[in-house]
This record gives structure tokens, sequence and C-alpha cells, in this order.
């Protein structure tokens, strides 16, 4: 299997044990211990300020038995896993970044008391400040004991990180016998080369390595997907570098590792505060559009009918992120033979690779060419939007017998969420004849993600589609 069909990452995973393994032990006994850590430095915050500031509150409000205290600090933490101080690394020590997290739950409590409540809410904004300074000081009281009581057990052989070593022989030896004075324990080794790569994502999967320590200049044909598909699956991965020059230009923070000067690597994925706010757009956007669009998509089933016998939809398999398989659904553009004609059609495909555009393809009706013409055909998939197939913006979902077809580098195009509209649609649409452009694009859109960019994509599709640029 080559790694670069992530579709085949699950089924490594379901070969690799049942049960907790070792590494996701260690990973969830440390989210546990820094919840818990957590929930205390808040619950103890709010306790303080209510008795710093006794006449600024309402009796009773604030003690163990109540249960606001509960819910404040459960929403606190609610948040803090939303931005990631939970994960491994070094997100978790980052005082800042809990700086930032404890204040945005703050200001989510007080426009929660804003909007919900008429009268003054229970207690006054000396209060409010107060654990709010107790939050941050406590939490990362909490959190530095913790990293102690860590430290020393990893020590002792205890409570130790599983890592997987890749490396020419020599540097890997060497890294082999850093990282276990420091409490790593080495689960797999490897030497990269062509004809390893193609199996070593397999082979961490089954180690149940939590981190990747790697160290070689030489670029591989393998390794970018190798990366992105230990990202995928919450692998932390560090470069050590011989010298000063990166492997990738897609790179995180530095660390000191046991003595030796490391870089994570960060491809270019989607996540964060910024994705589930997409996700939330999507939601928001889809829902409002099927809502105002109900009375016209009863009219074009009517008309569907009308035109030809069959059904009103066309539901088709398509492949989405990291090869999972869905139904993409569609107003039916075409006759209900269209798919046993195809065949008889592929000699004059007028695009390359994988992709099939005919433009006076002789299987599509009527009242199918108007709705091609003006992409109201791609209605339904806003409901594969609601159910979190497919996004308002990203790469087309393909049909699976294009991805059998795919060379090695298209299939990175299948590491996120595919989406009705993306670049392709506002570059040319069906005028691109080349897939590899295609491709291309996705692959920019995917490196250069934001949510900035998804909006000036829906803009811009707005343009095109009223144009009815490249459409057929």
């Amino acid at each position: 299997m080559s790694l670069t069909e992530p579709m085949k990452i699950n089924d490594v995973r379901a070969t690799g044990g049942q049960g907790l393994r070792r590494g996701e032990l260690v990973k969830w006994s440390r989210v546990v211990l820094l919840s818990l850590s957590d929930l205390g430095a808040f619950v103890m915050a709010w306790l303080l300020a209510a008795q710093i500031f006794p006449s600024k509150v309402s009796a009773g409000y604030f003690n163990l038995h109540a249960w606001p205290i509960w819910l404040l600090s459960g929403t606190m933490i609610a948040l803090n896993a939303v931005r990631g101080l939970y994960r491994g690394g070094n997100y978790w020590r980052s005082t800042w970044d809990l700086f930032i997290s404890v204040g945005l739950s703050f200001l989510l409590i007080q426009l929660f008391w804003f909007v919900t409540t008429e009268g003054p809410p229970p207690f006054s904004r000396l209060v409010f400040a107060g654990a709010w300074f107790l939050s941050v000081i406590l939490a990362s009281l909490g959190r530095t004991f913790l990293n102690q009581v860590i430290s020393r057990l990893r020590r002792v052989k205890q409570f130790c990180v599983p890592t997987f070593v890749i490396g020419p022989p020599e540097r890997r030896a060497q890294m082999v016998r850093m990282l276990s004075t420091g409490g790593y324990t080495v689960v797999g080794e490897a030497n990269p080369t062509d004809d390893v790569i193609s199996g070593l994502l397999e082979e961490v999967l089954v180690s149940d390595a939590q981190e990747v320590v790697i160290s070689t200049l030489d670029y591989l044909p393998g390794l970018p997907a190798f990366y992105r598909g230990l990202h995928a699956e919450g692998i932390t991965t560090r470069w050590v570098p011989d010298s000063g020059e990166l492997l990738l230009h897609q790179v995180g923070t530095t660390r000191i590792l046991c003595g030796m000067p490391t870089v994570e690597v960060c491809p270019p994925l989607f996540g964060g505060l910024d994705f589930r706010l997409k996700r939330i757009i999507d939601i928001a956007l889809a829902g409002i559009a099927l809502f105002i669009t109900a009375p016209i998509a009863l009219v074009i089933a009517i008309a569907i009918r009308l035109n030809s016998p069959g059904p009103v939809f066309f539901t088709q398999e398509r492949i989405g992120v990291r090869g999972k398989p869905f139904k993409m659904f569609k107003f039916r553009s075409m006759y209900v033979d269209a798919e046993a004609r195809k065949a008889e059609l592929l000699a004059q495909n007028e695009a390359e690779g994988p992709l099939f555009k005919l433009r006076n393809d002789p299987r599509i009706t009527a009242v199918g060419q108007f709705l091609r013409k003006s992409s109201l055909d791609e209605m339904p998939q806003l409901w594969n939007v609601l159910t979190g197939e497919m996004s308002l913006v990203g790469p087309r979902p393909p049909l699976a017998s294009e991805v059998a077809l795919y060379k090695n580098w298209h299939f990175d195009r299948l590491l996120v969420i595919p989406g009705i509209t993306g670049l392709w649609q506002i570059s040319g649409r069906s005028d691109l004849k080349d897939f590899d452009d295609v491709v291309r694009l996705d692959l920019y859109y995917i490196q250069n993600w934001s949510l900035a960019l998804d909006i000036d994509i829906m803009l811009k599709t707005v343009g095109v589609v009223l144009r009815g640029k490249g459409a057929y």
C-alpha cells in the first residue's frame, strides 16, 4: 500500500490491538490529569473570589453544593479543550495560551449573562475580575506542578512517551540513546529509503507511537504524505536537523528534546478554532440556503419529472475526506441510463486525467442543461454540508473510479473535507482540461487555507455562477 492512500489508515489502526494501547493510555491519562487540575483550579478561583468580595455575591450562589460554580468551571474546561490545551507536545505547557483561553471563557460567560438575564448578574464585576485573575494563576500553578510530577515519573521509566525513531543507522542510535534518558520509550526504528517509506506509516501506527522523531534531509516521494498521515492520526512529528537547512517550509515550534534541538513539523491541515468556525459557518449558511431555496427546489423537481422519466435526485457515491465514501446528492440532469452510456463516450473525453468532461454530452436532458449552466443541480449538496460530509468550500469529491487513476501526489487532496465550490470553480471550472491543474489548485487551497480565503471563494463563486462561466 502507498502512503499516499489515506483511506487505508483507519484499517491499519484497527489492526493495532484492542482496548487502550500504551500510547493512548499515556495520552488520556495526561488529559484526565490536566482536566482535573484545571477543574480544581477554576472551582477554587470562584470560591476564593466570592470569599474576597462576600458582599458582591448573592447569598448561597457560590459554594461546592451549588450548580453555577460547576457549570462555569465546566464551560472554561470545554473552551480549553477546543483551543487544544489538552493536546501533547508543548501545547498544554503554554501559559500564554492558557491566559487567552481563560480570557475568552470569561468573555463568553459575561456575554451569556448579558443576553439571557434582564437584571444584574448574581455577582459583581469585582468577583468576575478576581475569579479571572485567580483562574489563570491557579491553573498555571497546577499545570506546573503536574509537569514536575510527570517529569519525575519519567525519570523512573513511568509515564514515558512511546516514540518511533527514523533516520540513518548511526544518527538513529544516537537519538535512541538520548531519548531513552529523557522520558521517552522507543517502540520502533526505521531507516527511510524508497523501498521502506511506502510501509512506514502502517509500521508507526501498529507500534502505537505517540511521537515520531525523524532525522533525514533526503527528500523521498512518500515523505509529505507520511507527515500528513501522522498529523491526521494525532501523532506529533519532530525533526532533528543535522544542519540549518529545513526539510519542509511548514514548520512549527522548536524545542530542546533531551539535549537535541528539534523542529515540530506542521503539515498544512485544517484544525483549531478557525476550523470549528468554518464548520459553524457551513451549518448556518447551508441551513439558511435550504430554507430560502425550498420553493425553487420544488419548481425544479416538477420540471425534472415533466421533462424525463426517472427520480428527481441523483445519488452517487463519492470519496470524501481521507478516502471515506459517502452519498452525494444532486438534482438529476441526465437521463436515467447515463452511467451505462458513459463507456461509449470515453473516447470523446475532453479532459486529461481521471476527469470526464464533454461539452455537448448527449446524456444531459433539456432541463439538465439549464440546471448545469446555472449550477442549480448542485443545490441538494447543501444537505451533505449539514451532515458534515462536505463543506461549502473545498476540493470537489471524486468518484472511486477517478481515485483509482490517481497519481501518488493526487491523494493529498483527500486530506480535507470536500466542498461544493473551490478554487477550481472560480478559476475556469470545466474549462480546465488537465486534472493536474485542478489538483494544484486544490493543494494551493489546502496550503493557504483560512476563513478569509473561504469567504473570498464563496463571493467569487456567486459571480462565476451568474455568468455561467465554464459550466456544462
